[in-house]
């Protein structure tokens, strides 16, 4: 039982060390198969206690391999705190990355709305009758709000972006 848990530890650490992820899909993927590699430490958390538990009887009853269980067993607890550290290392780094993935977008957005904005402002078109000037009007006062919201996620980004350094 307890190759078998090394062997499984090995396997994944080997995944929770796999921190290669380069674009929007990359993250996606990886953060799936992160939470997959979470449930499957979950599951098997039970499994190495019970191993502990078995090695800790025999070594009680005086096995007469009590020291090379008892040094199999701090292997093993020493390969699964490793492996939980990484795994949880593995999610904040994962929790970083889509943090600043969001705040990427956001900027995106807010440039691209700036953009439209300033494109309205800068228009030079007065209108030639009523009705297109108070067209344009409705377009200056929605260019207005528009700049109040880009404003409102602008102070939301700045105070984000300390978090991200």
């Amino acid at each position: 039982q307890v190759l078998e848990m090394r062997d499984f530890i090995a396997d994944k650490q080997c995944m929770a060390n796999n921190n290669g992820a380069n674009s929007d899909a990359d993250l996606q993927a990886q953060a799936k198969k992160h939470e997959v590699l979470e449930g499957e430490i979950k599951a098997n958390s039970g499994q190495v206690k019970v191993v502990n538990r078995t090695g800790q009887q025999m070594i009680s009853r005086n096995h007469f391999n009590a020291e090379r269980i008892g040094a199999d067993l701090e292997a093993l607890n020493s390969a699964w705190e490793e492996l939980v550290g990484s795994v949880k290392h593995e999610e904040d780094r994962l929790g970083q990355a889509k943090a600043q993935q969001e705040y990427n977008q956001m900027t995106a957005d807010v440039k691209d709305k700036l953009e439209d904005i300033s494109r309205l402002v800068s228009n030079t078109d007065v209108g030639e009758d009523m009705r297109y000037c108070k067209a344009l009007v409705s377009q200056h006062n929605n260019a207005e709000q528009e700049l109040d919201t880009v404003t409102a996620k602008i102070a939301s980004l700045t105070q984000v972006a300390p978090e991200l350094a």
